[in-house]
């Protein structure tokens, strides 16, 4: 099956779940392990209101991330996150992500930016290094 999910600038993006086209890589939130997608286009984390412990009682806006094109306002929880062997806490937001995405998680920015990263697309390979 292959969806077509409208996006926020009007157009349609087509998702085939078999065929993921972004890097993947697993982690562990909150102490489970999860399949987080490498989202540079994303300014912040977003995980499922099932893995948040703490919330901060901050709020946050969401574009781009529902099919009705509408905003969403997500709270914010403090997450443990580790990715190889690197931990640290960071602000993420509680969203559960659509069902037709293969991860669970959407590792932004604000969590990116603490890495060096090296994509391999030919090797299908992500090397994020503290």
């Amino acid at each position: 099956m292959i969806y077509l999910c409208p996006t926020y600038k009007g157009g349609y993006s087509v998702i085939d779940p078999k065929l993921p086209p972004y890097p993947t890589i697993e982690v562990e939130v909150n102490k489970h392990k999860v399949l987080a997608v490498i989202d540079t286009g994303a300014s912040i984390t977003i995980i499922p209101f099932a893995l948040c412990r703490i919330f901060t009682g901050e709020m946050r806006p969401l574009r781009g991330v529902t099919n009705d094109k509408c905003e969403v306002v997500a709270p914010l929880t403090l997450a443990n996150i580790s990715v190889n062997g690197f931990r640290t806490t960071a602000k993420a937001v509680c969203y559960d992500l659509p069902p037709y995405f293969k991860f669970n998680v959407l590792l932004g920015r604000d969590f990116l930016n603490k890495f060096k990263m090296r994509l391999n697309p030919v090797e299908k390979e992500v090397l994020l290094e503290a």
